[in-house]
């Protein structure tokens, strides 16, 4: 029953001889248990116990949890093997201890006489056994004489609580996608090892903490940024979220404006450019075919050319064959600029245009904006203190922890003094809950944080920690883990409503007031100069 490489602990109650095997493979220490241990164990290690009675091995018990021989990581899931000289022995009395401190790879060796003859017994026994109820009682056990070498060996992968419960300890039931992502994992999870899925609920983290540091199979889902793992087993990672900030977004832009924002600065140029070449060679042409170059006559072509570019359409003026080819191409391409500009107008027109506004971590230091967090962040990603002067000492000193409602989150952020570090799931969740009331800019954190990994948190040492990750292991690669988490972000993925015909108003056509004003004034202008020129 003990593995190769595994040192043997030897523990003697006060009345019975120190015996050790003349043969033995492995290392061992020797302690009993009226004496302090000296030798702190730090590998894989055995029990065995020798008592003279059964009613001795909870003081042996006390003894080894208070010595340097317990292992705190490792010792509740390591072997035990615990022999009785009495005859007699109440087993299910020493089974129903080690149970009591949820140590289930136990063998009891016992004595017994038949014909003036001893000979030994070796006894196991399964708590999840069907007629053992979960470990309540000691009901079933398997004993087989021990006149021979028997090998034994421990489940290390349940598969049969028989209804036992998996308890999941959490601080909060407000139900989301995250709690119920995790819900659902608990719940196929305890099919699968045909156990029982319940929800213990504790008033803060701290009494959670103190719930699953308790021997049981409560499993608590805490993110792995925030673990010591001396104090806790932690599972495979569940969810893996990107933490970013959430700062207000840029201000609307003005009527004109939004205009430009329909091509980029490069197409508006080459635009432009496109005019003043195509004017510049069909005046070009015409003043070689009439043999007399007039500058006046350059104004009158760059005035059809403009026309053309908005409506598509020549004036009868151009009869060389030449300059029909240059406007048969032009048409072409005034075509699709004419399709591309009127395809985004009435968009651009009716959605709201902003402003970049704060797009980088080192703006948001440059602004000395506060950054709202959770508590848990504090520990989790900003208990370093960093070198002077990096991005992470700046954002660190920036940091204010506590913890809002979305909807005082919408209010700060709308107010545009301050930004929040969230993870993109509840940046997802934000979206969704103010909707297009407030526009933000997401920032990425992975210059200065790492991934807020979350997993389930047992007690240390405990002996369903490798079901458990055997189960997320078989979920990752079959697949099942990436269509639960996508599900879960498309929850947040608002349904598109029917949108009602959205008039334009003035203020979505001010621009082109505001252009028409401004050629009516440049044609003003001219005419008067025109006139003074003419009277002089």
């Amino acid at each position: 029953m003990f593995n190769e490489d595994e040192t043997l602990a030897f523990i003697y109650d006060e009345y019975v001889n120190v015996q050790v095997p003349k043969i033995i493979k492995h290392p061992y220490v020797i302690a009993r248990t009226t004496s302090p241990t000296s030798s702190k164990l730090d590998r894989s290690v055995s029990y065995i116990m020798h008592l003279e009675k059964h009613e001795f091995l909870n003081n042996t018990l006390t003894f080894l949890y208070s010595s340097k021989f317990w292992i705190h990581q490792q010792s509740r899931n390591c072997r035990y093997l615990v022999i009785i000289n009495e005859e007699d022995t109440k087993v299910q009395e020493i089974f129903k201890s080690f149970w009591n401190m949820k140590i289930y790879k136990v063998v009891v060796l016992t004595r017994h006489s038949f014909n003036n003859q001893a000979y030994m017994k070796i006894h196991t026994s399964n708590p999840f056994n069907k007629d053992n109820y979960c470990g309540a009682y000691v009901n079933v056990i398997y004993s087989q004489d021990c006149n021979y070498n028997a090998s034994i060996s421990f489940s290390k992968i349940y598969t049969n609580l028989n209804g036992c419960n998996i308890t999941h300890v959490t601080h909060s039931l407000i139900s989301n996608c995250v709690t119920i992502y995790i819900g659902n994992i608990f719940t196929e999870f305890a099919e699968r090892v045909n156990g029982k899925y319940t929800i213990k609920n504790m008033n803060t983290r701290t009494e959670v903490a103190n719930t699953i540091m308790q021997p049981n199979i409560g499993i608590a889902v805490t993110s792995i940024n925030t673990l010591l793992p001396n104090l806790y087993d932690v599972s495979n990672c569940i969810l893996t979220n990107n933490l970013v900030i959430v700062v207000k977004g840029g201000e609307t832009l003005s009527p004109l404006k939004i205009l430009f924002v329909i091509f980029k600065l490069e197409v508006w140029v080459m635009i432009i450019l496109t005019i003043g070449i195509t004017s510049l060679a069909l005046w070009f042409i015409l003043s070689l075919d009439k043999k007399q170059f007039n500058i006046a006559n350059f104004g009158e072509i760059w005035l059809n050319v403009y026309l053309a570019t908005i409506w598509g359409y020549f004036a009868p003026l151009l009869k060389n064959s030449k300059a029909r080819c240059i406007c048969i191409c032009y048409l072409v391409y005034q075509l699709h600029i004419q399709t591309g500009f009127t395809s985004n107008l009435v968009t651009v027109l009716t959605t709201p245009q902003h402003q970049v506004g704060i797009t980088s971590l080192e703006q948001i230091v440059e602004c000395n904006l506060p950054i709202l967090g959770s508590t848990y962040m504090k520990i989790s990603y900003f208990k370093d203190e960093g070198e002077p002067n990096s991005i992470y000492r700046k954002i660190k000193n920036q940091m204010q922890y506590m913890n809002l409602s979305k909807h005082k989150l919408a209010e700060l952020l709308n107010y545009g003094n301050y930004s929040k570090l969230l993870t993109d799931l509840e940046v997802e969740n934000l979206k969704f809950e103010i909707g297009g009331d407030i526009h933000v800019n997401v920032i990425s954190t992975n210059a200065v944080t790492a991934n807020l990994r979350t997993a389930f948190a047992l007690t240390v040492g405990h002996f369903f920690t490798e079901t458990l990750n055997v189960f997320i292991r078989n979920m990752d690669e079959s697949g099942i883990t990436q269509k639960n988490i996508k599900a879960m972000y498309d929850d947040f993925k608002v349904k598109p409503k029917f949108k009602k015909l959205v008039p334009l108003n003035l203020k979505h056509l001010s621009s082109a007031f505001v252009l028409l004003l401004l050629g009516l004034t440049i044609a003003t202008v001219a005419f008067l100069i025109e006139i003074i020129a003419r009277a002089y």
